[in-house]
């Protein structure tokens, strides 16, 4: 299970343009987030990989684009029994919100249990025009 959470005292949402020579005049929005995510099985848990992204889209895909993610934090981790974890992440995205677009943040955490399965929770959130986090609950795709 992933939550999403603003960081205290960091700016919610900036923009910016980028002055990169290649990438010159390149609007962008970065957004400051806490991860926290959850161990809520009944077995320990090893997670393998951290993946999000943020994109700023007019219209949402029914499944998201796993092309599309970047890793958060390349090191594996144990995780205990209802225990959680933290991590904190600037993600950035092309362009900025603006009339018909949204904000979102979404993401795949691949893990494996007691028992060596490989499993994976997918997560999904829009970031609403008041700056709270609103989960996708309505696309499977987002949320398994």
């Amino acid at each position: 299970m992933v939550e999403l959470e603003w960081v205290p005292g960091y700016p919610k949402i900036t923009h910016g343009m980028s002055s990169v020579k290649d990438q010159e005049n390149r609007t962008y929005t970065s957004a400051s987030i806490p991860f926290v995510y959850a161990n809520q099985g009944k077995t320990i848990g090893w997670i393998d990989e951290k993946l999000a992204c943020f994109e700023i889209i007019a219209n949402l895909p029914d499944f998201p684009d796993y092309l599309t993610l970047g890793a958060l934090d390349s090191a594996p981790e144990w995780i205990g029994v209802k225990a959680h974890g933290h991590l904190d992440k600037t993600l950035d995205a092309d362009g900025q919100e603006g009339h018909g677009h949204m904000s979102l943040i979404w993401g795949l955490i691949k893990y494996r249990d007691a028992f060596d399965e490989r499993q994976e929770t997918v997560f999904g959130f829009r970031i609403a025009p008041d700056r709270r986090f609103e989960r996708l609950t309505r696309l499977s795709g987002y949320n398994t």
